[in-house]
């Protein structure tokens, strides 16, 4: 048998593992405390936005699991190694702007040069969303 984990208040914990009530596998709540009389722990369940009042849950350790956290909600970056090799240096930026990467193209420009190629410029109508 796996160790009992134990949640502080607060942590967001999915259920899993429960036979009587399988409906309530995959539910994500919000340990509130434990009973220290039954050994469970009263989980404030998330619930749908307009589902109405709150629903608690009195879950056994065993059939908890930390969930794990949203990805970061920030913007990538991208940063350039200065000890490339000598062939890839056309890939770092110059302080006269010259070199780089070049910038990703936009639809629109691929759209635009297809449209002066002699193909149709009848914009493009959108028939099914599947």
């Amino acid at each position: 048998a796996k160790p009992e984990a134990s949640y502080a208040p607060g942590a967001e914990v999915v259920i899993e593992g429960l036979l009587k009530l399988p409906a309530f596998n995959g539910r994500t709540g919000t340990v509130d405390s434990l009973d220290e009389d039954t050994g469970r722990y009263n989980v404030l369940l998330d619930c749908p936005a307009g589902a109405g009042t709150a629903k608690w849950a009195k879950v056994k350790g065993d059939n908890l699991r930390p969930r794990l956290p949203a990805p970061p909600q920030f913007a990538p970056t991208l940063s350039v190694d200065s000890d490339l090799p000598l062939e890839y240096s056309c890939f770092l930026s110059t302080p006269g702007g010259s070199g780089g990467i070049p910038p990703t193209p936009k639809w629109e420009d691929s759209f635009g040069q297809l449209a002066m190629g002699g193909l149709s410029t009848t914009p493009l109508k959108l028939d099914a969303l599947l």
